[in-house]
C-alpha cells in the first residue's frame, strides 16, 4: 500500500446521504485567477461551542470526526485525453472516485524529469451554469505547473464532469471535504513517473480554503503543507449565519436536519475545523486581503491567533488593500506560496 495511505487516516468509499454544497456567496472565485483523529482539544473549542456539548450527532450524519475515524479507501487517478501542451508542462483531463462518485479534474505535468512534488488545487463556490472543468484558479494552475509542481485541480461533486451529490439535507461541505481527501489519495496513487507521491500539498481559495483546512484538521499526516487563500470561517455556524438566514431554504433545511449550536452543539462542533486544532500536525499558510468585501479578513486574523495559541505552525500573510480576488498583489501571494512550499516540500 502506498505510504501516504499509511500516514493519514482516510475515509470509506461508501456514500453517505449528503446534499449539494451550500451555495455561499462568500466563496465565488474568478475564472482568471494512519492514526485516527482523537478527541478534540478541550482548550480549543469551536466558536459554535459555548458550553460542553450535551447533544449527540444524529445517526448517519457525516462530520469531520466521522471522516477522521473512517478507514482509507483511496482510488488511483485515471488520466484521460491531452487538453493542451507547452514547452513547460502538459495538461490532461482526469477523473477519480470519491464516495463512489466520479469526480472530474485537470492534471498538469511538468515536462522536465522529476520527481516533482504535487499540489491539489481546490476552488471556491462556483455557479453551476457555464462552468467548465478547471475553469477557475487558472493563474495558480499555470504558475505552479511552471514552477515544477504536478498540479491536480479538482472540480468537486456536481460540477463539470463530476457526478452530482446524492440528495439529502445540507451536509455543511463534508462531501466536498471527502472529495479533496480522495483527490490527494488519487494523485499519490497515480503512478505518474514525474511525481513524488510522498510530497503533496493543498491550496484552496475561499470555500476551497475552508475545505483544505478541514483536511488539515481531520487528516493529520495526509499532506505535507496547506495554503488557504481568503478562507471561509472554520466555525461552520458562523458561515451559515453570515451568508444565510431564516427563510433561506438551505438555512432552513440545515437547521431542520442538524439543529443549531444551542440545540445540537455536538454536531456544529464536529463540522468545525477549530474543534480539532489540537490534532493538527502540518503547517498552514493563510493569505488574505485586508480589504476583502466578501470573507472578512478578521476571520483569518482570529484563525491564526487561535491556532498559534494552540501551538500550531500557522502563518498569516496580509495583502494590503486586496479584495477577495487577489489583483495587483497576487504575485506577492504566490511568492509566499513558493517560499512556503520550498520550505515544507523539499
Amino acid at each position: 500500500m502506498h505510504q501516504r495511505l499509511q500516514r493519514g487516516a482516510g475515509l470509506t468509499a461508501a456514500a453517505l446521504t449528503v446534499a449539494a454544497t451550500i451555495a455561499l456567496a462568500a466563496c465565488s472565485v474568478g475564472g482568471t485567477g494512519s492514526p485516527s483523529l482523537d478527541q478534540p482539544s478541550s482548550s480549543e473549542p469551536s466558536a459554535a461551542q459555548s458550553s460542553e456539548p450535551t447533544s449527540s450527532v444524529e445517526a448517519g450524519a457525516r462530520t469531520l470526526r466521522t471522516i477522521a475515524d473512517a478507514s482509507d479507501q483511496g482510488s488511483p487517478l485515471t488520466v484521460g485525453s491531452e487538453l493542451a501542451a507547452n514547452d513547460v508542462y502538459t495538461t490532461h483531463a482526469a477523473t477519480y472516485v470519491s464516495d463512489g462518485l466520479t469526480i472530474s479534474a485537470v492534471l498538469h505535468e511538468p515536462v522536465a524529469p522529476g520527481p516533482h512534488p504535487g499540489v491539489v488545487l481546490v476552488h471556491g463556490f462556483i455557479n453551476f451554469e457555464g462552468y467548465t472543468s478547471g475553469g477557475v484558479l487558472q493563474r495558480e494552475q499555470d504558475y505552479l505547473a511552471r514552477a515544477g509542481y504536478v498540479v491536480l485541480y479538482t472540480d468537486l461533486r456536481g460540477l463539470a464532469g463530476s457526478d452530482p451529490a446524492p440528495s439529502g439535507p445540507p451536509d455543511l461541505e463534508m462531501g466536498a471535504t471527502a472529495d479533496v481527501i480522495n483527490a490527494v489519495h488519487a494523485l499519490a496513487m497515480s503512478g505518474l513517473r514525474g511525481l513524488d507521491g510522498d510530497r503533496i500539498a493543498l491550496l484552496g481559495h475561499s470555500l476551497g480554503g475552508l475545505l483544505v483546512i478541514n483536511v488539515l484538521a481531520a487528516k493529520p499526516g495526509l499532506v505535507d503543507a496547506v495554503v488557504a487563500f481568503a478562507p471561509s470561517s472554520t466555525d461552520r455556524w458562523r458561515d451559515v449565519r453570515q451568508y444565510l438566514g431564516p427563510g433561506d431554504p438551505i438555512y432552513d433545511a440545515a437547521v431542520a436536519a442538524h439543529g443549531t449550536p444551542d440545540t445540537n452543539p455536538q454536531y456544529w462542533a464536529d463540522v468545525s475545523a477549530d474543534t480539532f486544532v489540537g490534532q493538527v500536525t502540518e503547517p498552514l499558510l493563510v493569505v488574505h486581503g485586508d480589504a476583502d468585501s466578501i470573507v472578512p479578513y478578521q476571520w483569518s486574523v482570529e484563525l491564526a491567533a487561535r491556532w498559534q495559541q494552540a501551538g500550531k505552525d500557522v502563518q498569516l500573510v496580509t495583502l494590503k488593500g486586496e479584495d477577495h480576488l487577489f489583483g495587483a498583489r497576487w504575485s506577492e501571494a504566490m511568492d509566499a506560496v513558493t517560499a512556503f512550499f520550498a520550505n515544507h516540500l523539499s
